[in-house]
């Protein structure tokens, strides 16, 4: 079972709203304290970590999945015919 791994750039994640009719970007949305995030523009609040790695880092991960669908897996084939090998690739 193979499973998929994405760098995800992870520059604004701490600061952007995860509210999809949102999305707005600024540091003062971690104001308070470092443990809350509250979105100044729509006021979305929510802990500080589940903003930043999981929502929004899942999201452009999830994004970047969507742009990878149906990419074929490359690989080698090592045949065997009696006395020699073959690699087909």
């Amino acid at each position: 079972m193979c499973v998929p791994i994405f760098v995800v750039d992870p520059k604004n994640t701490s600061r952007q709203c995860p509210n999809p009719k949102c999305q707005y970007i600024d540091k003062r949305n971690r104001r308070k304290t470092r443990d809350i995030f509250q979105c100044l523009q729509c006021r979305f609040t929510a802990m500080a970590d589940y903003v930043g790695a999981i929502i929004n880092i899942r999201l452009k991960a999830k994004l970047m999945m969507a742009a990878t669908v149906n990419q074929p897996i490359v690989g080698e084939t090592l045949i065997s015919t009696g006395g020699s090998s073959f690699r087909r690739f």
